[in-house]
C-alpha cells in the first residue's frame, strides 16, 4: 500500500500528543495479505481519519477481513470501511478499556457493511483457520 505518509507527514497535520486522535497513530502499519485461495484480509493498524481517507484514495479494492483501526475508536473514515466492504471484521480491545472501545459508532459502521464482527474483548483470542475462514472460532478467555 505504498503511497500512504506517516512520520512527519502525520505530525504535520497537526495533532500531536497521546493515545486516542494522535497523529503518531498514521505511523502503525498497515497490512494486505492476500491467501492461495484469494481471501484478502486488510489490517489497518492504528491509523486516524486522514491516513485512512489517503488509503481510500489509492483505492485498496474489497476485503474479505479487515482489522478495523485502532482498537475501534470514534476516529474512523466511513468511506474506507465501505469501500473495503469486509464480510468480517475484527476489533482487537481490551475489556474495561478507559478509552470506551470498541464506540457504538464503529460498530453502527461495521453493521451498515455486514460484517461480521469478533471482538477480543468478547471473544477472546480469534483464530482465523486456514481451511475454513469462514469459520473464525474463539480461543482462550476475553480479555
Amino acid at each position: 500500500m505504498a503511497g500512504l505518509r506517516g512520520g512527519r507527514a502525520a505530525r504535520e497535520r497537526g495533532r500531536a500528543g497521546l493515545g486516542e486522535g494522535d497523529a503518531a497513530n498514521d505511523c502503525s502499519v498497515v497490512l494486505a495479505a492476500t491467501w492461495a485461495d484469494g481471501t484478502r484480509l486488510v489490517s489497518l493498524g492504528d491509523l486516524e481519519p486522514a491516513a485512512q481517507a489517503e488509503l481510500a484514495a489509492l483505492d485498496p479494492g474489497p476485503a474479505d477481513i479487515v482489522k478495523v483501526a485502532h482498537h475501534g475508536s470514534r476516529f474512523q473514515h466511513a468511506p474506507l470501511y465501505h469501500q473495503l466492504d469486509g464480510d468480517l471484521a475484527l476489533v482487537t480491545v481490551g475489556q474495561e478499556n478507559t478509552f470506551g472501545h470498541p464506540t457504538d459508532e464503529l460498530l453502527d459502521l461495521l453493521a451498515a457493511t455486514g460484517a461480521q464482527v469478533l471482538r477480543t474483548d468478547v471473544h477472546g483470542t480469534v483464530v482465523l483457520p486456514a481451511d475454513a475462514r469462514a469459520a473464525p472460532r474463539s480461543v482462550g478467555p476475553a480479555r
